[in-house]
């Protein structure tokens, strides 16, 4: 069991489903001791971006992801797990875009060579689609929320993708990465009219990718069972100022 203080929560994935009717995701937080972190698992609706909190964790034997931790007891106490995710504040909000600068400073070229778990990438964004992935978007059953159906990341019709460049000098031999977005916002759009097609690109004017007006910033992380293979989990953006 271990201590983890003042965490503050950057980004989280898609959901997913897990064994006895559980409900999951998968987040990314910042801390001044740890830096980036991974969480997990996360019921729904439990934590918001930039909420700060602290989190009773341990390691998982199978997951050897830098900096990754999984929540204490959390198959035993998930219709309790609050107590091991202690919400406490909000991050200031002039504080939050200085934040994110000060750790826009990866590129993916570096952040595969050292195996990080996470890292934020200040993107040169050159296109963005829709890929179709399945024939049709299979909903499974209601579980513990009557209100919410569950659709995991895998069993959605289309899959958003973003072609960019890093900002910073990047060490990988093709500069154009093209990474799939599942940042937890763009599938809970996608879920209210999964297999449109028009409804569904609508994500990528969700997130202002080339609203000049913003600026946008990618929290990268990578894949448990493809370490070196990253997507994006969260699209953290701010308002330029005139």
């Amino acid at each position: 069991m271990i201590e983890l203080k003042d965490l503050v929560m950057l980004g989280q994935g898609a959901p997913n489903s897990l064994s006895g009717g559980r409900i999951s995701r998968c987040v990314c937080a910042y801390s001044k001791e740890h830096g980036l972190v991974r969480l997990y698992p996360i019921p729904k609706k439990l934590l918001r971006q930039w909420d700060v909190f602290d989190a009773t964790v341990e390691l998982n034997t199978q997951d050897h992801r830098e900096n990754t931790w999984k929540i204490y007891r959390s198959k035993e106490d998930w219709q309790r797990i609050e107590k091991w995710i202690r919400k406490k504040s909000e991050y200031p909000k002039e504080e939050r875009s200085k934040l994110i600068q000060s750790l826009a400073k990866d590129n993916l070229g570096d952040l595969i060579k050292a195996r990080k778990s996470f890292g934020v990438i200040e993107p040169k964004i050159i296109d963005f689609e829709l890929v179709t992935q399945n024939s049709a978007t299979s909903i499974q059953t209601k579980l513990f929320d009557p209100d919410y159906y569950i659709i995991n990341q895998n069993e959605f019709k289309f899959k958003p993708y973003v072609v960019y460049e890093c900002t910073a000098k990047c060490s990988c031999k093709n500069p154009q990465h093209k990474q799939q977005i599942v940042e937890w916002g763009c599938y809970e759009w996608m879920r209210k009219n999964p297999d449109s097609k028009e409804h569904c690109k609508k994500v990528f004017d969700n997130l202002r990718l080339t609203d000049k007006e913003w600026k946008t910033y990618f929290l990268v992380g990578n894949i448990h069972k493809s370490p070196k293979t990253y997507i994006i989990v969260g699209v953290l953006r701010f308002k330029k100022k005139n």
